[in-house]
């Protein structure tokens, strides 16, 4: 072969690739990397290779009908409980490695977590997971749930998809869980915004769960999981709302918020709305539980409340 067919057929074979690469490109720049989508925008993507559906909530709810192509992931596997009883708490790394690839989610993956019922916690808790993984920038919550996406008129299966196991790397996000004795040290930084997520009544001490103190994490702000949410849809609020009431608690722009509540669950919501509206955020996973049973920690309940 004479030495101007080899550059001819090699300029064409760059440029094959370079067209490839190209479309690649255009295609990962469609995908959305907001940590909330719309069930519109889920549509619009349903069946493409690196889409992985996940659903989260009561597992009779899964057979009776879930989106076309969806995983079922049973809450339990993300979850554990500590040797000093801590409920809720984060598993191993490799725990949760086996458990996604057995969704089959892969480095590539762009993943979309739903909820069945009520169980938006649970799922913003899945989202924290994953972002922890690695993850978060390929991982959204379909705003609304099933519920949404049924109300819309989208398809619903009882077909069990064939899942081919993902292939992982996890990169451990330290920053995305706070500890006991990192709130210790930062609580009090102003640039720390402290939020608890159960009802105001726990927080301002007038009501207190069985085996923990009333009242507060001393420096904390109240805002409730519920209150970021529509009640009739469990939908986020929008987000000038939710920018609003981020402000209204303290939460200013470039600060970080750690959210907390009883275990960690509400306060994965309160998660997952400040990395919507773009905070750097942390949850503290021990949260009160964990605060509250030790003796050496101090709380604070409303002024005219006994301790």
């Amino acid at each position: 072969m004479s030495s101007h067919r080899r550059t001819v057929r090699l300029a064409l074979t760059l440029l094959a690739a370079g067209t490839v690469a190209l479309t690649s490109c255009r295609r990962a720049a469609e995908i959305t990397q907001e940590p909330i989508v719309s069930t519109e925008w889920v549509a619009e993507h349903l069946g493409r290779d690196e889409l992985v559906l996940i659903q989260v909530g009561p597992p009779e709810e899964y057979p009776a009908g879930h989106l076309p192509g969806a995983r079922y992931l049973d809450f339990e596997m993300i979850s554990t409980s500590s040797d000093e009883g801590l409920q809720l708490e984060m598993p191993p790394v490799a725990q949760l490695e086996e458990t996604f690839e057995a969704l089959g989610v892969s480095d590539d993956s762009r993943i979309v977590v739903y909820f069945a019922s009520n169980w938006i916690a649970p799922a913003a808790r899945v989202f924290l997971t994953l972002d922890y993984l690695g993850l978060g920038s390929r991982t959204s919550v379909m705003d609304g749930g099933l519920n949404a996406w049924t109300a819309e008129g989208g398809r619903v299966t009882s077909e069990v998809p064939l899942v081919e196991r993902g292939d992982l790397t996890p990169q451990p996000r330290t920053d995305v869980l706070a500890t006991i004795d990192w709130l210790i040290a930062y609580r009090d930084d102003p640039s720390v915004a402290l939020l608890d997520a159960r009802p105001d009544g726990y927080y301002f001490g007038t009501r207190s769960r069985a085996g923990m103190r009333a009242g507060h994490i001393p420096g904390a702000q109240s805002l409730p999981a519920a209150l970021l949410l529509e009640p009739t849809t469990l939908r986020l609020k929008d987000r000038e709302t939710l920018s609003q009431m981020f402000l209204a608690v303290g939460a200013d722009a470039g600060d970080r918020v750690v959210s907390y509540c009883f275990t960690g669950g509400a306060a994965s919501v309160v998660y997952l709305a400040a990395r919507h509206l773009g905070y750097e955020a942390s949850l503290y996973d021990g949260s009160f539980q964990e605060w509250s049973g030790n003796a050496d920690l101090p709380v604070e309940v409303a002024e005219g409340v006994a301790e």
